[in-house]
């Protein structure tokens, strides 16, 4: 394979954006521009000005290589993505009224497509022709056209509504795994939500 070459030309980084479309404008095309090509290190860093050698032996904050064995030095042995969602739009709110009309719309179109797959003759039909796409009502993944296929109905949870906190914010979020709204990871980690009925 082919190595590649990097190529990298800088302006002051304080300029504004018109500074910078006006350098653009007068150069005219890439061919006049200066460029300086780039050699990566080692470990194929492109930018090394500056950088300090030392940074490598520092303690790694955490590993794939530490979660699989014991005796890798990290700070933190284990580690994860934390709380996820495929649909924060329906997921996440301020405001618990909102949060909750926003799964009830979600649930109750998931749920009409549930009843019209259960009353289709043609239970072979392409799932993607068999669905509504509008994103102002629901969000189809892979997955949740699978919960579809097998024709699982869902109901509205108080319990599932839960509080997300952050450093920065706090905020109201709807767990509802059974339909891919959020996904914890189970590494038995403190979060920094906690699930109370509302």
């Amino acid at each position: 394979m082919k190595k590649a070459r990097i190529f990298y030309a800088r302006v002051d980084e304080f300029w504004r954006k018109e500074q910078k479309y006006a350098y653009l404008e007068e150069k005219q095309h890439i061919g006049n521009i200066e460029w300086q090509e780039l050699q990566p290190d080692a470990k194929h860093n492109w930018l090394t000005e500056g950088m300090h050698d030392e940074f490598g032996h520092f303690v790694q904050i955490g590993s794939k290589e530490a979660k699989a064995k014991a005796g890798s030095e990290t700070i933190f042995k284990t580690y994860s993505g934390g709380l996820k969602t495929n649909r924060d739009v329906w997921a996440y709110n301020f405001n618990q009224h909102a949060l909750i009309e926003n799964i009830v719309g979600f649930i109750d179109t998931y749920n009409e497509h549930v009843y019209r797959w259960n009353r289709n003759k043609n239970q072979t039909a392409n799932i993607d022709d068999f669905v509504a796409y509008d994103e102002k009502r629901i969000s189809w993944s892979r997955d949740l056209k699978l919960d579809l296929q097998e024709a699982s109905s869902q109901n509205l949870q108080k319990t599932n509504l839960g509080k997300l906190f952050t450093d920065h914010l706090r905020s109201l979020i709807y767990f509802l795994t059974e339909l891919g709204i959020t996904q914890l990871t189970k590494f038995g980690i403190k979060t920094g939500y906690e699930c109370t009925q509302m």
